[in-house]
């Protein structure tokens, strides 16, 4: 688990070759909550490409690059203490796709682009 654990609750709850979700609970208590919004918090999307980059790293093992983001799209916000599921999805060598859902909602997708090859990790 990251460094910062005591911020997010996450995780692993299934993991392939070429797929892996991850459980992951962005608490109340957690700093950027107070001010993203105040009387309406919710989870910045900086945060959870933060941990979907943590993610994909603790997978590949490090040996990941990550080229550019592509393709993301905040579709519904995600407030804190909403218990979400993060999907990796390797779609060939150089190109990971993620999807954060609660239950069968996709709330965030996208692409991320890496400069080497990627294996995920057994």
């Amino acid at each position: 688990m990251n460094q910062v654990s005591y911020l997010y609750k996450t995780s692993q709850a299934l993991c392939s070759k070429t797929m892996s979700q991850h459980n992951i609970c962005i608490p109340e208590h957690h700093p950027v909550v107070k001010g993203h919004f105040p009387g309406h918090p919710v989870v910045p999307g900086a945060l959870l490409l933060s941990y979907v980059s943590d993610l994909i790293n603790t997978e590949y093992l490090g040996r990941l690059q990550i080229n550019k983001l592509s393709h993301v799209k905040f579709l519904i916000p995600i407030v804190p203490a909403q218990l979400a599921v993060i999907h990796l999805t390797r779609t060939d060598s150089n190109k990971v796709v993620f999807q954060i859902r609660i239950e069968v909602n996709i709330y965030v997708k996208g692409e991320i682009i890496t400069t080497t090859a990627v294996q995920l990790s057994q």
